[in-house]
């Protein structure tokens, strides 16, 4: 018997937070042929009722719920077997080898957390961790491990009842020893929970070394363990220096959070470079900011570009054409510059999440007026080099008061020797904070700084570093790039790219199920691409997004997000007839907008809702299949009921005008309209209109014109209205009632 290629993972509820999404997703990049569950509360509770009645008691008898969870992945392993590991686990390297020929595998804690004062006083000379267990299905020691939990329930603390205490003792009381493999800790857990702690985790060359010969890295970022400081929080492992400077310290408020920071870039129209700049200053933590972009002249392609990201704090400035370096570029911006302090923010360079937060805590902790890296990461792709740059802080990181902002750059050695004498200056050395994509322009002076260098990766270290780095930068954009401008089969645009469209409003909470359905969908060997419109939310969905988007890069071809807000607000249940036509032409108008920024050279287009539960991984498969143009399948919720009221098929040829509301047919459920939980035993049927929650759509009927009309078309809006234009355009609307996508319940239909 093998282990299951099943890996299993839990959490509360189905809406996982998002911070695990780029973790969750290394398991099935890394392992594509496994299967991935999730078992939430509910779940965990229904197992133990239906097949370990008899623990039924002792389960939810626990004061914590960590020992439930700590019990619950114990009995799915003994039930099942497989894979089961923490949310806050990274899969580094298939597993199939370290798991062929095994039968039961568990990793002991790292060796300096024998240290701890509660592994001391537990007598235990090692602590073997139920953060990562593999096993087969009715493995004997589990019976073993059951009898140790009935006897040391309330007993001790939570690592005795059911943790890794417990699990230690159960296993050095095992008489069948040889038939567990323990693995060292090197292997799964290579950092120990004080470098995740307090921040050494966060420097590449400590991950680099300590991660080369691990499967699985574990991150201990358990709530119920941890100390008080949150895992992505302060410190960060970084280093800093402070200058001497006769100057009188600078003065910060109690709150830094409320400092404005004015990150500055110049541009020549729209370039790669530039959506670097653009989308590295959106995931950024801090959140009194502002980007202020420069440019001679401000041409119509940049301005719809910038225009679609729909934010207030970014700005174009036009300096002219007597601005002609970009030096005098940045001046400009310094003068317009709405904050007290002013960031180089260089297009072409990525700069980490957390960089604005980390130098100004650092610039108030230190009371200096102006901030510089020690040191940044240079990556030059085409070449899978990647380096941590020599100890020579450089103008590119400067963040500096505004009244105090260099006016002359023409000699930058010498500006940093004049900074250094005249301002209190800290010097932060966190290389990863900022990222240098070298380019072929840029490739002799790579190569010349290279032997000098603090850090070297070549090759397949690259490519991992660059993996690590890419969990909070934006790698893909550059990889995208990269490919295109290489003349190979391999990197030249696919046919048959299918791309994946979603507006997003309110749609955090469901970010979490959207990403993994999403990661499982086979696009049957056809190119990927997914691009996002959030607007109008107000519960962060577009800064969800945004840390979720790098899980799929990678993956798909395109990852785009942009933002636009509508303005609309609805109060009250948004089914009421009497806001049909505010709602629904708001969302038409999203759908257009998206379609138009993202469309391309797309051949299909798969309309996806956020709020899609679950769905067959061979979805698109099934719909392309058909041979149809435009083709649905059926969305119903939990109880088989038909969910999506707008794919339709008219019962008697057409609708009554008693039922037009607001200028659009608005008939009650079932008058004149058959829906497709009425022909649920069919595989094939037209239907006269098509909702959106899945719908799959060629991409030349888009570039011929077919949209989502904001406006009544014949007495139908939005995704109706698209189905009877698409009739005027001689094409027809098809459906597979079989093919089920659940949604569910909390939403009413409409």
């Amino acid at each position: 018997m093998a282990i299951p290629t099943t890996l299993h993972q839990l959490w509360k509820t189905e809406d996982v937070p998002a911070r695990f999404t780029t973790l969750r997703e290394t398991w099935r990049k890394r392992n594509p042929s496994w299967d991935i569950r999730l078992w939430t509360d509910r779940d965990l509770d229904e197992l133990v009722s239906t097949r370990y009645p008899e623990l039924l008691e002792l389960y939810r008898g626990y004061e914590a719920p960590i020992c439930r969870a700590d019990l619950g992945r114990y009995l799915v392993l003994e039930t099942f077997g497989g894979i089961y590991a923490d949310l806050d686990c990274e899969c580094l390297k298939p597993l199939d080898p370290l798991l062929a020929g095994l039968a039961f595998v568990v990793g002991v804690e790292p060796d300096v957390h024998r240290h701890d004062g509660l592994v001391e006083r537990s007598g235990l000379d090692k602590v073997l961790c139920p953060s990562f267990i593999a096993c087969e299905p009715g493995h004997p020691f589990w019976p073993h491990v059951r009898d140790h939990a009935r006897q040391a329930f309330g007993q001790g603390g939570i690592l005795d009842q059911t943790g890794p205490f417990m699990l230690t003792r159960a296993y050095h009381a095992y008489g069948e020893k040889a038939a567990l493999t323990i693995l060292p800790a090197e292997t799964l857990y290579p950092f120990d929970k004080f470098q995740c702690w307090d921040g050494r985790v966060h420097d590449l060359t400590v991950w680099e070394r300590d991660s080369r010969e691990a499967y699985v890295a574990h991150y201990w970022d358990g709530g119920w363990f941890r100390p008080a400081a949150p895992l992505d929080g302060p410190p960060l492992g970084l280093s800093a220096r402070l200058s001497a400077a006769p100057i009188a310290p600078a003065t910060y408020p109690d709150d830094p959070a409320a400092t404005l920071i004015s990150c500055l870039t110049t541009a020549d129209g729209w370039t790669v470079d530039l959506e670097l700049a653009i989308e590295t200053y959106l995931h950024q933590t801090h959140p009194s900011r502002e980007l202020v972009i420069v440019v001679r002249r401000i041409d119509p392609m940049l301005a719809r570009r910038v225009g679609a990201y729909g934010r207030g704090d970014i700005r174009l400035i036009a300096a002219g054409d007597d601005a002609s370096t970009p030096a005098q570029l940045r001046a400009v911006g310094a003068q317009a510059a709405g904050g007290s302090l002013v960031c180089r923010w260089d297009a072409g360079e990525l700069q980490d999440a957390r960089r604005l937060h980390v130098q100004l805590r650092v610039l108030a902790q230190g009371k200096a007026q102006a901030s510089l890296l020690a040191r940044r990461l240079e990556w030059r792709p085409d070449t899978r080099q990647m380096a941590i740059t020599a100890d020579n802080p450089g103008l590119g990181s400067l963040i500096c008061q505004k009244s105090l902002w260099p006016r002359d750059e023409d000699d930058p050695a010498e500006t940093l020797r004049q900074l250094f004498a005249a301002l209190r200056v800290t010097t932060v050395d966190l290389p990863r904070l900022s990222l240098k994509v070298v380019r072929p322009a840029d490739a002799a002076a790579f190569e010349a700084a290279w032997p000098t260098a603090t850090a070297r990766f070549e090759g397949d270290r690259c490519d991992d570093v660059a993996e690590e780095v890419g969990k909070r930068l934006p790698l893909g954009l550059v990889r995208r790039e990269t490919a295109e401008a290489k003349p190979t089969a391999r990197s030249r645009p696919k046919p048959g790219e299918i791309l994946i469209l979603t507006p997003v409003k309110d749609g955090r909470r469901r970010l979490p199920r959207y990403m993994e359905l999403l990661s499982r969908l086979d696009g049957g060997g056809a190119p990927l691409s997914v691009a996002f419109l959030e607007g109008d939310s107000r519960d962060g969905s577009f800064e969800a997004l945004q840390d979720a988007l790098p899980s799929l890069e990678g993956r798909f071809a395109r990852v785009e997000a942009y933002r636009r807000h509508d303005g609309l607000a609805i109060d009250g249940p948004r089914w009421e007839r009497s806001v049909q036509r505010v709602r629904r032409a708001a969302i038409a108008r999203a759908r257009n907008r998206l379609l138009a920024t993202a469309l391309g050279e797309a051949e299909w287009v798969l309309w996806l809702d956020v709020d899609v539960m679950d769905y067959p991984a061979d979805l698109l498969a099934r719909l392309l299949e058909t041979g149809k143009s435009i083709v649905v399948p059926h969305c119903v919720l939990p109880d088989g009921s038909s969910f999506d009221l707008n794919t339709f098929i008219f019962a008697n040829g057409g609708d009554d005008p008693k039922h037009l509301v607001d200028g659009l047919f608005q008939p009650f459920r079932g008058d004149g309209r058959l829906y497709l939980e009425d022909v649920a035993d069919q595989d094939l049927v037209q239907v006269d209109s098509v909702g959106g929650a899945a719908l799959l759509v060629r991409g030349d009927l888009h570039r011929d014109g077919l949209n989502f009309p904001a406006y009544p078309y014949g007495g139908y809006i939005e995704t109706e209205g698209l189905a009877m234009m698409a009739r005027d355009m001689g094409e027809a609307c098809w459906a597979l009632p079989k093919l089920r996508v659940l949604h569910p319940d909390d939403t009413a239909p409409g």
